[in-house]
């Protein structure tokens, strides 16, 4: 979790927050991952809306730790792709 809220913190740096129905994210998001439930969480975490995330995770139960792409990479480090442009991607 705290990991998490660090990567956030980061992504939402000078990020504009905006209602999550609003957003689109730059990613294929439906095709990493198939649920809409973590598709919003990743889509909340690529705008640093941590308000969204907290309460996907905590109302909506959506864990990033045991949500994995179709790829099997889970969810959380698709996350640390979002912000680390130099992070190894295969």
């Amino acid at each position: 979790m705290l990991l998490l809220s660090l990567l956030l913190a980061c992504a939402g740096c000078g990020g504009v927050s905006l209602p999550a129905t609003a957003q689109q994210s730059a990613y294929p998001l439906p095709s990493y991952f198939p649920d809409p439930k973590a598709q919003a969480l990743a889509l909340a975490a690529e705008y640093g809306n941590v308000k969204e995330v907290r309460r996907l995770m905590k109302e909506e139960h959506v864990d990033p730790d045991v949500i994995f792409s179709t790829d099997g990479y889970p969810l959380l480090i698709a996350m640390v792709w979002v912000i680390s442009p130099g992070f190894p991607r295969h």
